[in-house]
């Protein structure tokens, strides 16, 4: 499906970047991150409070397919990290002030539809694994 007005080789979303920007309220995407497989790209969307999943194409075509979305488990999206073995996605909501973190299936790289675990963290905007 036809990405629409807004370019730039992204497939499947099915807006344009004029029907996005209606609905904007002053919410953008906060962080983007490639999995560490290279074959993802995940970014946190405040606009609905979702993580965005892109299938990578390194061949041909579109560069970026859209997989889909799933909520993240909080209220504003900020900062977000993938672990260094790719299992695991980790969430900071900035406005709800929690972490939550999700499994990535191995094989599709979609995030589980619903958190793992949801854990208080007042003020929250950057996770990172060290």
């Amino acid at each position: 499906g036809g990405g629409g007005g807004g370019g730039g080789g992204v497939e499947g979303g099915g807006s344009t970047r004029g029907e996005w920007h209606a609905f904007n309220e002053g919410r953008w995407a906060a962080d983007a991150l490639v999995h560490p497989t290279g074959k993802w790209l995940y970014a946190t969307n405040r606009l609905h409070d979702s993580i965005a999943h892109f299938r990578i194409n390194p061949g041909g075509g579109a560069v970026l397919e859209l997989v889909g979305h799933v909520g993240c488990g909080g209220k504003t999206p900020r900062s977000f990290a993938c672990s260094p073995d790719g299992r695991f996605l980790v969430v900071a909501h900035q406005h709800s002030h929690t972490v939550a973190s999700f499994a990535v299936d191995p094989v599709t790289g979609s995030p589980s539809p619903k958190p793992l675990a949801i854990v208080d963290a007042p003020c929250a905007s950057c996770v990172k694994f060290l």
